[in-house]
């Protein structure tokens, strides 16, 4: 019986036509996965505040956005004294893997307070060094071209 399997199996890898098994079963590990390595590490929320006079959408997707940092699950509110609104206050998701960077830049713009999600404490005195002024875009379309995106 051996003999006849080993010569079967000679004669079929010989001609290309072998036996593949067939598995219900996943590989483990790092086999299993295809592509590149997965980076997606989930959402950080922030909830931020800014002075009651205009909404604080346009500030924060112009702080963020510009720099390359998606803003979703997007929700605004207005935080009010007993006569009138006294702030805006939005609460957003940014990825994990830029939740650092994001309140930086919210810092940054000294227009908005995070209020919640805070991540490093000393990303406010580091903003604090430059008085508002946003750091240069990067540049669209590559390098070379010398175009930023202001």
């Amino acid at each position: 019986m051996r003999k006849r399997d080993w010569i079967g199996r000679t004669i079929d890898s010989l001609t290309g036509h072998t036996k593949r098994r067939t598995t219900t079963k996943q590989p483990t590990g790092a086999s299993r996965q295809r592509g590149p390595a997965r980076t997606d590490q989930g959402t950080h929320n922030f909830t931020v505040q800014k002075a009651y006079c205009t909404p604080a959408r346009a500030v924060i997707l112009q702080a963020l956005n510009t720099y390359g940092v998606p803003v979703s699950n997007y929700k605004e509110y207005v935080k009010g004294g007993t006569i009138r609104p006294i702030a805006q206050e939005a609460t957003f998701s940014v990825p994990k893997q830029q939740a650092v960077w994001a309140e930086y830049l919210m810092e940054r713009t000294r227009r908005l307070a995070v209020v919640g999600g805070r991540i490093d404490g000393r990303n406010r005195e580091w903003a604090g060094r430059y008085d508002g002024r946003m750091p240069v875009p990067w540049m669209e379309d590559g390098c070379g071209e010398g175009r930023s995106i202001r």
